[in-house]
């Protein structure tokens, strides 16, 4: 090859070398405009809390609650000296009505005991050490279900360390979708939190239509029990406290005679070991009232206001306190109330007036 030729051969190589270089920077400085793009248009609208919420308009959607829940208590850990387990239907407790406490609400949608217990292990293992625990406890987690056996625990819970990295998170695909939904105020559960992160339910909201109610037969699983136990121990100086949400009389009439005397018969059990144990689920005015629930099983703030004022001390008017019944009278109260709601489906109802959200 003469000098002509290899002097071309090398501009020619000089020219590609060139084009693929510019080529390359483009292709990196679109990427980057893109990803900063979507890294700024997750942070305002912030979908998981890893800031300070929706910048935009305040409401703040359950999604994916146990992250979330846990970097709100990153943030807030210093202040806290009390902590609540429990599903959605603990979601809408409001924790800063709680005197005496500073409580932090760890609830999530289809909370188990088990998962209670990872994060119990995960908030022990950074140090936390609650004087107050208070535990909002599930019929479901009676029974035989494998999302009992098999919860979704994250990672990071089970391994304890600290959840993901917002870079981490807010550069994903997830994570648009999730702040576009807000964006656009597309919720498909009337469950949202508030600016102060507080678990609030949509204006307008329909209340709830009971249908005729349909026996659901589901094995039980006396098992479970311990496990609140085990939870109790993981915090054995806290004052420990369970309650059982309200719950429509129409949801109970779908339990099994055998599912509902294990329904009572554990929630005895599991008394024994609490400090304080409050049954909210056995029929009374305010659960046969159907303008204070939107599905019979998730209450309206204004009705768990009730249950904070049970909790701050104030006289029980709508439930029983479990630990301070024998297990004869608890189960014969609780019984005798759910047959006259079947004999009459007409008890006075309890008129709660709902907070403008």
């Amino acid at each position: 090859m003469d000098t002509t030729t290899q002097t071309n051969a090398r501009t020619t190589q000089g020219e590609h070398d060139s084009r693929y270089r510019k080529y390359t920077w483009r292709i990196i400085t679109i990427t980057g405009f893109f990803a900063l793009a979507a890294l700024l248009f997750n942070a305002t609208l912030d979908p998981l809390w890893y800031l300070k919420g929706n910048l935009i308009h305040g409401e703040n959607y359950s999604f994916d609650e146990r992250l979330t829940k846990t970097n709100v208590f990153l943030e807030r850990e210093e202040q806290l000296d009390c902590i609540i387990f429990g599903s959605s239907r603990v979601t809408l407790l409001h924790e800063t009505k709680i005197k005496n406490n500073t409580c932090f609400n760890f609830a999530f949608s289809g909370g188990r005991v088990l998962e209670f217990i990872a994060y119990a292990d995960w908030v022990k293992a950074r140090g936390f050490e609650p004087a107050r625990v208070i535990v909002g406890l599930d019929d479901f987690n009676y029974w035989e279900d494998e999302r009992n056996d098999a919860p979704r625990i994250p990672e990071f819970i089970t391994e304890l360390r600290n959840p993901p990295s917002l870079l981490t998170q807010y550069l994903t695909r997830d994570a648009l979708a999730f702040s576009y939904r807000l964006l656009i105020q597309d919720e498909l559960r009337p469950r949202y939190y508030d600016q102060d992160f507080i678990g609030q339910v949509q204006a307008g909201t329909p209340t709830f239509q009971p249908k005729t109610p349909e026996l659901i037969p589901v094995d039980v699983n006396p098992n479970h029990i311990n496990r609140y136990k085990t939870l109790r121990e993981k915090f054995p100086n806290a004052h420990f406290t369970v309650y059982i949400p309200p719950l429509s009389p129409w949801e109970l009439m779908k339990k099994t005679d055998e599912e509902l005397q294990h329904y009572l018969s554990a929630n005895i059990e599991i008394s024994r070991f609490t400090d304080t144990f409050f049954d909210f689920s056995i029929p009374s005015e305010l659960t046969q009232n159907n303008a204070n629930t939107y599905d019979g099983d998730h209450f309206f703030p204004a009705v768990n206001d009730h249950i904070v004022a049970v909790l701050n001390g104030e006289p029980l008017q709508y439930g029983l306190r479990v630990d301070a019944h024998t297990e004869h009278n608890y189960r014969s109260t609780f019984l005798n109330a759910l047959e006259n709601f079947k004999r009459t489906e007409a008890a006075v109802p309890l008129s709660i007036k709902r907070e403008q959200q």
